[in-house]
C-alpha cells in the first residue's frame, strides 16, 4: 500500500501533499481547466482523485463553481461558530454545528463534499441540510449594535 509508520506518513498526510502538488502543476500547465473545469478528475489523472474536497471542486467546477463552493464553505464555518459561541443555542443546534465543522475537516483529506460526478451523495446532502438549519438558526441570533 505504500504506507509507512504514522510518524513517517504524517508530514505528507500519507502522500496527499504529493497528489495536491501534482494536481496544482496540472492546473499550472493547463490553465483552461480553471475556466471550464473537468467532468471527473479521475478521468484526467488516471483514476486518481485529489483527496481534498476544495481542490477537487476547483478542478471539476472551474473558478466560477469554486467561488460558489467557497461561499458555502465560509457560510457553514461562520454559522457554525456563531451557533457554538451563542449562549442561547441548544445542545442539538451546537451538535449540528460541530458535525458540520467535522464534515468540513474530513473534506480536507477526502473529496466528500461538492461531488458532481455521482447522482447522489449522502455527505453533500447532509452538509447542505445542516447548512440550511444553521442559516435559519443564525437568523434568530440577535446582532450586536
Amino acid at each position: 500500500s505504500g504506507q509507512k509508520t504514522f510518524q513517517a506518513d504524517l508530514p505528507t498526510l500519507n502522500g496527499r501533499t504529493y497528489l495536491w502538488i501534482s494536481f496544482l502543476e496540472k492546473i499550472w500547465f493547463e490553465p483552461a481547466i480553471l475556466l471550464r473545469g473537468v467532468v471527473d478528475t479521475r478521468l484526467v489523472w488516471g483514476n486518481l482523485h485529489t483527496h481534498n474536497a476544495w481542490l477537487e471542486a476547483l478542478i471539476m467546477l472551474g473558478l466560477p463553481g469554486f467561488i460558489l463552493v467557497l461561499f458555502f464553505s465560509w457560510n457553514a464555518t461562520w454559522s457554525s461558530f456563531r451557533i457554538l459561541w451563542h449562549n442561547g443555542a441548544g445542545m442539538f443546534q451546537k451538535n449540528i454545528a460541530l458535525l458540520t465543522l467535522a464534515t468540513m475537516v474530513a473534506a480536507l483529506l477526502e473529496p466528500c463534499l461538492f461531488i458532481t460526478y455521482t447522482e447522489w451523495s449522502f455527505s453533500d446532502f447532509f452538509f447542505f441540510l445542516c447548512l440550511g438549519y444553521l442559516f435559519l438558526w443564525n437568523k434568530e441570533i440577535p446582532r450586536k449594535k
